[in-house]
Parts: structure tokens; C-alpha cells; sequence
């Protein structure tokens, strides 16, 4: 697997980069560390100028360069790329240059203008960036299980995040999966008191019963594939808004990340599909991962 993590220096890049080496990937994986200049509008042709820029380039190398021997004294190949521009752009950029499967970027949260300002970041990525997304907010737990949550609509969106999540490295011994399906109740934009109508009642009735029965498929397909990697495995079936169950759920079940697919927002539809799990992003207080399948 080759990952980018994209790195400030700050604490939350820090604990992103640990929550990366606690994981033990394989010979094969690659750490691509990217820090992003942002582009200062001085001329370079001022010797002050000049001087700040060279000083800030040689001070991000450094930075990433201390990542580096991070990673390899715990035996992860790494490499180091320094780029200049927009940060989102770039970290969107630079993982297409290495061919990244994944995109690792640290949370701030949304509290305070500096916070905004890094949380606006993987924010963009998210919503403007063809690549898997991990947000990491915190490092696993050291001592109990590690409590994951698939959400899934039988999508192949979600197949390929549960696809994603099963070919991680997690200890399957000391992980729990919840798989949780949302049956969406806005089957109709208008108050159902405006069908009176005693057959359209019961067409509704019986479409939510579909529904349901639909989706306690999908959890138990999806269960048995993802007990082929994990021992611990359970599904639940919800009513709602999925936003807001989704996010309750994470609460309940004190999860520590949420893996979830995403078609992006290209269009109508995927506008709608990709802003579920945006809008879960940016306030759960756990880590994500939003799964995107490569572009064909």
C-alpha cells in the first residue's frame, strides 16, 4: 500500500504519523511525507524575500526529513516530498504524482480561527480529491478493543470501503466491527398528512418494510464477508436520518473510526452521496475514512 501523509509539524500531524506506525503494514508499503509552502505573495527577487523563502524550504525538508527516520526506525519505507502552493491542491496533486491509495492527514477540529483554517484543509480534500481520506483525530487505544463502524448501503462504494478497511492492518483479535445500515425515512419531500389517501398509506408502509428487509441483507452480507477478517462482528439496522444516526452511533458505541464509501460529488446524486460523509467528517469526534474507488 502506498500512503501520503500530509504533515504541518503540528501535534495532530504527529499523532497522525504515530497512529500510522502503530499499524504493522507490510514490506511492500510505502510513506510518501509531504509539507506544503504555502505560497507567500513576496517576490523573490528581494533579497529578505529571497532569504525567507530559502530558510522556509530548507525548515520543511528538515520537518520531513524527522518523519522519515520516524517511520524507519519503525521499518516502513518512507520518502519525502516538499511542494508549494494551495495545501489542499497540492496534497490532492502530490498523491497523484506517487499513485497514493491512501491520503493520511491529521484533525484539528473546528473550534478557533487556526483550528478552522487546517480543518478547511482536509475538508477540501475530501470533497475535491479522487483518493481514500483516513482524518485521524487520535491514536487507537492502547488498552481494549479497537471499535470500528462500516456504514453501508450496499453500494459499491461501500463494498470497496469494506474491501478497504478489511485489507488494513488492525489486529484482528483486538477489533470490533459494527456494521450499520440507514433506511433513509425521506422517501417523499412532502408531510404524509397531504396523502390521505388509505392505498397510498399502505404503498408507504409496505415500501418501508422493503426497505427494511433490504437493508438487514445488505448488513448480513456484509457481516459474514468482513467475519472472514475479523472476529468480532456485529450489525444493526436503523430508521432515520442517516447524518444523524450515523453520528449517534459513533456516540453509543463509543467508536474510535468510521469507515464509510464515497462517489465524490460529481453530479446531483453524488453530490448527495459524498455530502453524507463530509457532513460526518467534519463532526464526529472520532477518526474517518472515506473509501473512494480509483477512477477507471
Amino acid at each position: 500500500m502506498r500512503l501520503l501523509l500530509a504533515t504541518d509539524g503540528s501535534e495532530y500531524s504527529l499523532t497522525a504519523a504515530k497512529y500510522l506506525m502503530r499499524l504493522p503494514f507490510g514490506a511492500d508499503s510505502e510513506v510518501f511525507i509531504l509539507h506544503v509552502l504555502k505560497d507567500y505573495l513576496i517576490p523573490d527577487t528581494i533579497d529578505p524575500a529571497r532569504d525567507f523563502i530559502k530558510a522556509g524550504k530548507k525548515a520543511a525538508q528538515a520537518m520531513v526529513d524527522e518523519f522519515k527516520w520516524s517511520f524507519a526506525d519503525a521499518g516502513v519505507r518512507a520518502h519525502t516530498l516538499v511542494r508549494e502552493g494551495e495545501p489542499w491542491r497540492e496534497i490532492i496533486e502530490g498523491a497523484e504524482e506517487v499513485k497514493a491509495d491512501l491520503i493520511v492527514v491529521g484533525h484539528r477540529g473546528m473550534t478557533g480561527i487556526e483550528s478552522f483554517l487546517m480543518g478547511s484543509v482536509a475538508s477540501q480534500v475530501l470533497r475535491h480529491g479522487h483518493h481514500s481520506v483516513l482524518v485521524v483525530r487520535e491514536l487507537p487505544p492502547s488498552e481494549g478493543p479497537m471499535r470500528i463502524l462500516y456504514c453501508t448501503n450496499g453500494s459499491q462504494a461501500s463494498m470497496y470501503a469494506r474491501d478497504m478497511l478489511m485489507g488494513l492492518p488492525f489486529d484482528v483479535r483486538d477489533t470490533e466491527v459494527k456494521v450499520l445500515s440507514v433506511v433513509d425515512m425521506e422517501m417523499t419531500s412532502l408531510p404524509e398528512k397531504y396523502y390521505p389517501d388509505e392505498e397510498i398509506a399502505l404503498m408507504m408502509a409496505e415500501l418501508r418494510e422493503h426497505n427494511r428487509k433490504t437493508a438487514e441483507t445488505i448488513v448480513s452480507d456484509e457481516a459474514a464477508e468482513l467475519r472472514s477478517r475479523f472476529l468480532e462482528v456485529s450489525m444493526k439496522v436503523v430508521f432515520g436520518v442517516p447524518e444523524s444516526e450515523i453520528l449517534k452511533e459513533i456516540e453509543e458505541m463509543k467508536a474510535d473510526l468510521v469507515v464509510m464509501g464515497s462517489k465524490g460529488i460529481k453530479g446531483i446524486k453524488g453530490v448527495l452521496l459524498g455530502s453524507i460523509s463530509l457532513s460526518v467528517a467534519r463532526h464526529a469526534d472520532c477518526g474517518i475514512l472515506v473509501a473512494r474507488e480509483p477512477e477507471r
